[in-house]
């Protein structure tokens, strides 16, 4: 049976601070809020630059993130040396608009961001 080559494309660059244990209720719950509370200003940014960014802090910890000191660094991308940061009370999030789309504006991503980054 012959090999078959496949195309190696390169993965899409990740936000350095990560946070896969995240407790998704509480993350939800959290942007939810934010949502709420800040929607006139999340649409002005939607209409105006189809986009809208935020770091905040959150009424408590959302979850823990997980951050990678060699990036930047020689091979750090490939050899990631991950520390966790626990209890983490600041939360990025980022919103599309898409004209067309259904739904025409979701949350693209969130997800707790520790101090510094």
């Amino acid at each position: 049976m012959a090999s078959v080559r496949r195309a190696v494309t390169p993965c899409p660059k990740l936000p350095v601070a990560r946070s896969p244990s995240a407790t998704a209720s509480r993350l939800n719950q959290v942007a939810n809020r934010y949502l709420r509370a800040n929607w006139e200003a999340i649409r002005a940014d939607l209409v105006n630059n189809a986009r809208h960014e935020s770091i905040f802090g959150a009424d408590g910890p959302v979850g823990d993130a997980y951050v990678n000191t060699l990036t930047g660094q020689p091979g750090g991308a490939a050899n990631p040396n991950a520390v966790r940061i626990a209890g983490v009370e600041r939360v990025t999030i980022t919103i599309i608009y898409q004209p067309g789309a259904v739904p025409p504006c979701y949350v693209l991503r969130t997800y707790p961001n520790p101090p510094g980054f």
